[in-house]
């Protein structure tokens, strides 16, 4: 459970992060595992540097240097961005650069509620968990019944199910459930069509709650549209960045995609303001953009900050 709290030296169950010349393997501290019959043997993890005894492992200290078969590497706590990069893929994931912009525009302090769809492999909740501990609780919901149960399953060998809620849930269709209307500090959508859950979104967030849409580029005009179109219930401020995911190493190899980060706050006006998160920043780009009630229209006014 070393993801919990930190500590200094290492314990049969916990989750440790071996570092390898570059390369990052998540290991479950168990001095004996299960084989392909169904018998319990020694669990020896194989690397490119050899064998090593995982049971070797309780006991030492975290960052200390450990011993294999065919040379050394060194033994991390886990953290969410260590987590993010070691974790089993069930789908994309997001990482600690476009991670870190979620959680700033969140605004999420000890304590927060908030609330995530679609879960996926968990990558960004593992953020958000640390964000809200130690009074707050993440609720993250996923239409992929597997997905769910293998995410909560997660969260508790990791000790963290104080702090998180995952449940199987099409969103989308069927909103948060009742017992989260008006609950929520924040709320995200990573979902394919977020605009069918906006309205979800606002029955479940606070009155001062805030909103952030993982949203495509090509897509964007009827999220704006469906936003605007609620503005006549609930004033909301939008605030877009458009990310750009890259490969950390270039042994990690997916394909790039462009997602724009959208947060929604209850204020008077529309407004949309679009800026890059790319490896070197370039231009900042505001979009004013005004509902003329009497035209039903939308207009945009570009403006170079």
């Amino acid at each position: 459970m070393s993801f919990r709290h930190y500590k200094d030296k290492i314990d049969e169950g916990d989750v440790v992060i071996l570092y390898l010349s570059n390369n990052l393997h998540a290991i479950e501290v168990k001095p004996e595992i299960k084989n392909k019959k169904g018998e319990m043997v020694e669990n020896v993890y194989q690397t490119t540097f050899g064998a090593l005894k995982v049971r070797n492992l309780i006991g030492s200290e975290y960052g200390s240097r450990v011993e294999l078969s065919k040379g050394w590497g060194h033994v991390l706590q886990p953290t969410p961005e260590l987590w993010s990069l070691t974790l089993p893929h069930r789908t994309q994931i997001i990482y600690t650069p476009d991670i870190s912009m979620i959680l700033l525009q969140l605004d999420l302090v000890p304590g927060s509620v908030v609330i995530e769809a679609g879960t996926g492999s968990g990558s960004l909740t593992h953020g958000l968990i640390r964000r809200i501990r130690p009074h707050g609780h993440v609720y993250t919901f996923d239409f992929h019944d597997h997905r769910a149960k293998v995410a909560q399953e997660e969260f508790e060998s990791h000790g963290l199910s104080d702090f998180v809620t995952a449940r199987h849930r099409d969103i989308l269709a069927e909103g948060f459930g009742d017992d989260l209307i008006g609950k929520a500090d924040a709320v995200f959508l990573d979902l394919p069509s977020p605009w069918s859950g906006v309205p979800h979104a606002v029955t479940a967030i606070k009155s001062d709650g805030l909103l952030v849409i993982a949203q495509q580029w090509d897509s964007l005009n009827i999220t704006i549209r469906v936003i605007v179109a609620m503005s006549a219930q609930v004033k909301l401020r939008a605030t877009s960045y458009y990310l750009q995911r890259h490969a950390h190493s270039t042994k990690r190899a997916f394909n790039d995609t462009q997602a724009l980060l959208l947060a929604l706050t209850k204020c008077p006006a529309v407004i949309a303001a679009f800026s890059t998160l790319t490896n070197v920043w370039s231009r900042n780009m505001t979009y004013q953009c005004n509902r003329d009630l009497s035209h039903g229209g939308l207009d945009a006014e570009r403006t170079k900050v």
